[in-house]
């Protein structure tokens, strides 16, 4: 099968295979039935390495799954120092099914000029409709 469309974005390619088919960073369109089959918001709590708030990069996930069911999965895009030295994100996510994926602004009171900070991202989390999925956790594949 080949991708209908690619778009890349720093490090993460992101490939469109079908409606319901999304995947990151795969060099071989072989590799994708694997994870596409089994990966979830609980898989990846468990099996990627738990980093600090103060060492996000690119890449970098936000997990919530509190009682091993379904649970949400935020992406960091990418990352920038506003003129403050302070970090802000661009995050991303999508939705069950993996239709679509896509950057969510921030709001004044989550971040500056429409990126995330690492604090105002979590206060986000924890307000509904993501509340209910738990407390984010923060994951890297290594």
């Amino acid at each position: 099968m080949m991708p209908s469309k690619m778009i890349k974005f720093i490090s993460i390619t992101i490939i469109f295979l079908s409606p319901v088919s999304i995947c990151f960073g795969f060099d071989s369109i072989n590799q994708i039935p694997t994870p596409e089959g089994y990966s979830n918001s609980y898989s990846i709590k468990k099996g990627a390495v738990r980093i600090d708030n103060y060492r996000l990069a690119p890449g970098d996930m936000y997990v919530q799954n509190k009682d091993d069911g379904i649970g949400h999965v935020s992406l960091i895009v990418d990352a920038a120092k506003n003129q403050e030295n302070e970090r802000v994100y661009l995050i991303g996510y999508g939705f069950i099914p993996a239709q679509e994926f896509h950057i969510e602004k921030s709001g004044s009171e989550h971040g500056i000029g429409g990126w995330f900070t690492a604090q105002g991202y979590q206060q986000y989390l924890s307000e509904f409709p993501f509340s209910r999925y738990g407390h984010p956790v923060l994951r890297r594949f290594e």
